[in-house]
């Protein structure tokens, strides 16, 4: 009965250690996007209902059009990836995919742009520095960094 009880608190034991582990690992192909509160909040900004209602719109339609583009840069970005480990494929071939890669980089960045210049036109100049304070501006981190040591060149 000892023996019994023993083996059921180790396996019990060691099972405990084991769930925050595979809690903490992504399943593969799981989108990395930070899923946590919209940076905009109603009650914080301020908005009327009409701004709300702007605002949720203007986040869908972005929303939507980023996915869009987003796929299809991935989808770039592979096929580019697999030209370049293939050593038959033409050099020019390899260059008119990597001007396509930065084509839809600068859309993605005009996009960027046009959401952040509607939010301007739908907020108050005091609504909109806070929002503001609260968005990342830019290309963000990674592409700059990535543009800074010259892994993208234009």
């Amino acid at each position: 009965m000892k023996v019994r009880a023993l083996v059921v608190f180790i396996s019990l034991f060691l099972l405990g250690f084991q769930l925050p582990r595979t809690r903490a690992q992504q399943p593969m192909g799981e989108n990395r996007i930070r899923r946590g509160p919209p940076c905009w909040v109603p009650e914080d900004l301020r908005l009327t209902p009409e701004q709300v209602e702007e605002m949720k719109s203007l986040e869908r339609y972005y929303l939507g059009e980023m996915t869009a583009l987003r796929n299809q840069l991935r989808d770039r970005r592979y096929t580019l990836r697999r030209r370049l480990m293939d050593p038959a494929v033409d050099p020019s071939e390899i260059r008119a995919k990597q001007k396509e890669v930065l084509a839809l980089e600068d859309r993605i960045q005009e996009k960027i742009l046009d959401y952040q210049l509607r939010v301007r036109e739908i907020l108050t100049p005091e609504q909109f520095r806070l929002w503001a304070s609260r968005k990342r501006w830019g290309l963000g981190r990674r592409l700059y960094l990535r543009r800074r040591m010259g892994v993208i060149r234009r």
